[in-house]
């Protein structure tokens, strides 16, 4: 439904920048950005993403573990899951489809290393 709002769709998410800045309602609305490690084909992995219902709402069913949340409005909590996902690009799983989870471009493979630096931004 929010893709269809904008001409120029900046990103292939449910929300996008041009969204945001179009609707002021829907950009103050309380989200959550939410980082948790989730098991997808029994493989540990981890998916940085932004809601507007809780996480265990956003994921009935699913085998996961939040590590994280920070609660803002829709445009902070955006731009901080856009930062993340930038900073972390090298680390995307490109080998997992929609049929196996909602939000699979968000998945990544990450060190240890790269979980300490993802939880200082939090």
């Amino acid at each position: 439904e929010a893709l269809v709002a904008g001409e120029k769709i900046v990103n292939e998410g449910r929300f996008n920048r041009t969204i945001l800045e179009r609707d002021e309602n829907l950009a103050s609305q309380d989200a959550v950005v939410y980082f948790i490690k989730i098991f997808v084909d029994e493989k540990e992995l981890y998916k940085v993403g932004i809601t507007t219902r809780s996480i265990k709402q956003r994921f009935p069913g699913q085998n996961y573990q939040t590590i994280n949340t920070f609660n803002g409005s829709l445009i902070n909590c955006f731009e901080l899951e856009q930062t993340l996902l930038k900073r972390f690009k090298h680390r995307q799983v490109s080998n997992i489809k929609g049929d196996k989870l909602d939000g699979y471009t968000e998945i990544l493979d990450l060190s240890s290393e790269d979980i300490i630096e993802i939880n200082k931004y939090f």
